[in-house]
């Protein structure tokens, strides 16, 4: 379902969508943070009694967004994968096989630690930042000027909701203060970082299959 908060920065339209994923429609592309590949693996081969989980419906998802906008870019917000080589890394080689004509964009972050012989990959181009018009994307905060936004992950933004009858919600949001957005985390099994509703900021909570702005 697509069913997008729309906004903007200057002239760039720009969709958070409840997917926990951004779409910049004029640009044809698709910002991801925070993946993290790999992780549900990892836990488990060090003994975390963890489900075994494969990322098939996250790639099922990205493709329609492929096939419904004709993308031609999907910028990677760092922490793609979370750490040692496992077999989550080569399904991700074959999804971009099969994409070949897509340019994906890795903004590395503190968690992609394989060699760099892994990201020699075709159509992967692995930077320190990346930009659109005004608009820099980095995997943490980034020296920028005044009049640029910069989208980045990391953090895993996320606020608690507290209903009528003392229940709490625990939420993924993108999170603005000043001239930084932050996305949620993408991945499965990431956990959040719960931020406070001020002033200074705008919270942007994920309600199922909705986007809101958050003014309590």
């Amino acid at each position: 379902m697509y069913n997008p908060f729309e906004w903007s920065y200057h002239s760039t339209k720009i969709h958070f969508l409840p997917q926990k994923l951004m779409l910049l429609p004029e640009h044809k592309t698709l910002v991801i943070a925070d993946w993290h590949l790999g992780k549900i693996e990892h836990f488990r081969k060090n003994g975390a009694f963890l489900p075994q989980v494969t990322s098939q419906k996250e790639y099922r998802l990205i493709q329609e967004f492929i096939n419904q906008f004709n993308l031609k870019r999907i910028i990677l917000l760092g922490d793609l994968f979370h750490s040692e080589l496992n077999t989550d890394w080569f399904d991700f080689v074959e999804f971009l096989q099969i994409n070949y004509q897509i340019e994906f964009i890795l903004t590395k972050g503190n968690h992609d630690i394989l060699p760099k012989a892994f990201y020699h990959l075709e159509n992967l181009f692995v930077v320190k930042f990346y930009q659109i018009e005004d608009l820099i994307f980095t995997h943490e905060k980034s020296k920028i000027e005044p009049h640029q936004l910069n989208i980045i992950g990391h953090h895993h933004p996320g606020i608690a909701i507290k209903g009528r009858a003392r229940q709490s919600y625990r939420l993924p949001c993108f999170y603005l203060e000043n001239n930084i957005l932050i996305m949620p985390a993408f991945g499965e099994m990431t956990g959040l970082y719960i931020y406070e509703k001020t002033n200074q900021n705008h919270i942007f909570p994920i309600l199922g299959q909705e986007i809101i702005e958050y003014n309590p």
